[in-house]
């Protein structure tokens, strides 16, 4: 694997998801990380950085919706870019 490839945070609840989203995505030449839910999700975010977080919106402990707003009100947080490029 490059040494120059995107790091990849996976979130979804669900295995099955998290494999085959993982998968996919290591076959397409990036290094990915997962996490089970929201809160997991928000702890990898906090002590490492990622070039893209494919998140899910409903998982227990901490909904997708609820990483966002806690990511958007992180002043430390670089902004995220959303679909077609727009900032969240």
């Amino acid at each position: 694997m490059a040494e120059d490839s995107s790091r990849v945070l996976i979130a979804d609840d669900n295995k099955v998801n998290r494999l085959l989203l993982s998968r996919s995505v290591e076959l397409l030449g990036h290094r990915v990380m997962l996490a089970e839910n929201g809160r997991i999700a928000l702890e990898k975010l906090q002590s490492e950085p990622f070039d893209l977080l494919l998140l899910d919106i409903e998982m227990p402990e901490l909904d997708g919706f609820a990483v966002l707003e806690q990511l958007k009100a992180d002043p430390d947080q670089p902004p995220l870019s959303g679909p077609g490029g727009m900032l969240v």
